[in-house]
């Protein structure tokens, strides 16, 4: 869990970065292709917390299936 925490965290910088560099790369649009990153950035934040909660909702459902049909098995 805290390596996926930690490919995560660097994932998430590595676009920061890169949203960054794109920004001083073009320093005559800077303001607008700086929005445009920013907007990405956000969305992938966005995304990735949206997956990590289905993610945990889908391993919490399955395990309350195990005990449930464990306790009707016993039953």
């Amino acid at each position: 869990m805290t390596t996926m925490k930690r490919i995560m965290k660097q994932y998430s910088y590595d676009i920061y970065k890169q949203c960054i560099d794109m920004s001083i790369e073009h320093p005559t649009h800077h303001h607008h292709v700086h929005t445009i990153s920013m907007t990405r950035f956000s969305l992938y934040i966005i995304s990735s917390t949206i997956q990590r909660v289905v993610l945990f909702t889908a391993i919490f459902f399955a395990i309350e299936t195990i005990i449930l049909s464990n306790y009707l098995l016993r039953v």
